[in-house]
């Protein structure tokens, strides 16, 4: 699976600042395997519907707005929107399997089609 992106979203601020900084320091303590990166861009932050900032967002959704989360605060959503992403991709995978299985199972038999029928020739 592919690694997810934690992102940190803010003007620049010292607030933005601690946010990231609090968040890198969460993820190396709990050993997440996630992509962490700060992102200035304020149009991004529109893009999510989000006004206030920092904003701390897992994979491009928001988790968290605004200044003044305790790091038991963060580390509770974080993990929760990490999961529920994890979910989500738990959910997708068999979906894939089963289609990916009836596109070779097509294959196969439209392949052994043509070979039974050339062999009348």
């Amino acid at each position: 699976m592919e690694n997810q992106k934690i992102q940190v979203l803010g003007s620049g601020c010292p607030t933005c600042k601690k946010l990231l900084e609090t968040v890198k320091r969460i993820v190396s303590e709990l050993s997440i395997d996630a992509e962490v990166e700060y992102i200035t861009d304020i149009a991004k932050m529109i893009e999510m519907g989000v006004m206030t900032s920092p904003v701390l967002a897992v994979d491009g959704s928001p988790v968290l707005t605004g200044r003044g989360h305790s790091d038991d605060e963060i580390k509770t959503e974080l993990l929760q929107a990490l999961s529920d992403n994890k979910e989500k991709m738990v959910a997708i995978i068999p979906a894939v399997v089963i289609v990916v299985a009836g596109v070779i199972a097509n294959k196969l038999y439209f392949y052994g089609h043509i070979q039974v029928n050339s062999n009348l020739c």
